[in-house]
């Protein structure tokens, strides 16, 4: 497989996502393929596509991508290694970028373009957290991975890695695994439900900015400067703050501060558009 940088652009509709893609392809000398990947629930596989009346797709083909594409994928496809094997995937290359939502369980930098909302001024808000639904939702997509052996297989190398799931998950003691691992999940049903908590939770305008390494915020006017560097002050806190980085990010977050920037993406000379750029160059460069 070849090795090449993936850099994953998401964020709300019409936030700039397609307008910030466009300026990487006119100021990057690399060889780029476009992905719009859009997670559908309607279909049972992925799916690969490459429509000629797609808007964005065309105004990435006038920006100079050497291939674009859209693929659209379930979010209860196990296979995280099918986008790799789309004939897309096989055209030349020196990046990937991905438009819209994750397809792929790692990518080399994650970048999310928003604006700034004058009616959810705050990027964060108090919440009450059912745990008890948690809990059941949880339980049940884990039931879900059970219901077959590459499922299994993969619950297992996530809680217990690669090697020891290599050997509980072969054909001998595949049976002997599921039923273990059936009872564990029997025995935490059985289980008093949790009380619901209050916590720290990003306001839904902005949902999916706390996974992100970097952060352009899209003004369309100075009048909205003022709240955007509010915006960035809030992302600073996320890291920061120990509680609200505990409730939205927990265990599995990093401190590792956002590279955010103010910008007006219809200017190619603004100077935080420049900054990302140069960011986004610096993940293409490590492939």
């Amino acid at each position: 497989m070849i090795r090449r940088a993936l850099i994953l652009v998401a964020g709300e509709a019409k936030a700039g996502k397609t307008t910030l893609i466009e300026h990487l392809l006119r100021s990057s000398p690399r060889d780029l393929i476009v992905a719009r990947s859009i997670r559908d629930d309607n279909l049972r596989e992925p799916k690969e596509i490459a429509p000629r009346d797609r808007s964005e797709l065309r105004r990435y083909r006038r920006a100079g991508a050497a291939g674009v594409v859209e693929y659209r994928f379930p979010t209860s496809h196990a296979d995280l290694d099918a986008f790799y094997a789309t004939r897309f995937m096989e055209e030349y290359s020196e990046g990937v970028v991905l438009e819209g939502d994750q397809p792929v369980e790692f990518v080399d930098l994650k970048v999310f373009v928003t604006s700034w909302h004058a009616d959810n001024p705050s990027l964060f808000r108090r919440a009450t957290r059912d745990r008890a639904q948690e809990r059941l939702e949880r339980l049940e997509r884990l039931e879900k991975l059970l219901g077959s052996p590459e499922g299994t297989k993969r619950l297992v190398t996530q809680y217990l890695g690669k090697t020891l799931a290599e050997h509980m998950c072969s054909p001998s003691r595949l049976e002997e695994t599921h039923t273990s691992m059936s009872a564990i999940l029997e025995r935490e049903r059985a289980t008093p439900a949790p009380e619901p908590t209050e916590h720290w939770a990003i306001a839904p305008a902005y949902a999916g900015i706390e996974h992100a390494q970097a952060v352009v915020v899209n003004i369309r006017s100075d009048k909205e400067r003022r709240g955007a560097l509010r915006l960035v002050e809030d992302l600073a806190r996320l890291r920061q703050e120990k509680a609200i980085f505990q409730d939205i990010l927990g265990w599995r977050g990093h401190r590792i501060p956002i590279t955010t920037v103010i910008a007006d993406l219809t200017d190619p000379r603004d100077t935080g558009l420049k900054k990302m750029l140069a960011r986004i160059g610096r993940a293409l460069k490590q492939s």
